[in-house]
């Protein structure tokens, strides 16, 4: 008996990974919300109220339209910090990542004159 060989058109799309998702037409992407810091702590706070309640990550991880690894990721990141010392360790970030690229360019620069006063380029 010869078997059926599968084309592309043959096989039933791909559900949205993401619950915010649902319904639209993506098919092998998730859709990507950008949440506040204000946000995801809000949400962070809400789902420990609930999980106090007895709910599981996964009813929580619903209710408020992340995935479970969103939410953990974001407990691993953000738990337990307000939301003034999360601004500050943004800004700090943004400022550290600024001066290693000054840093680099400046190597980069150092190298380039070493060279150049060697005469070997």
């Amino acid at each position: 008996m010869p078997t059926k060989s599968l084309r592309h058109a043959d096989l039933a799309p791909l559900k949205p990974v993401h619950p915010v998702c649902e319904g639209r037409a993506e098919r092998r992407t998730a859709c990507h919300l950008s949440h506040t810091v204000e946000q995801i702590l809000a949400k962070l706070r809400e789902a420990e109220v609930t999980l106090t309640k007895g709910q599981s990550v996964a009813h929580v991880s619903r209710a408020l339209r992340i995935t479970e690894q969103t939410y953990y990721r974001w407990r691993n990141e953000y738990g337990g910090i307000r939301v003034d010392q999360v601004k500050r360790l943004k800004d700090l970030e943004r400022e550290n990542t600024r001066l290693r690229q000054i840093v680099a360019d400046l190597t980069l620069d150092k190298l380039i004159l070493n060279e150049a006063a060697e005469g070997s380029f």
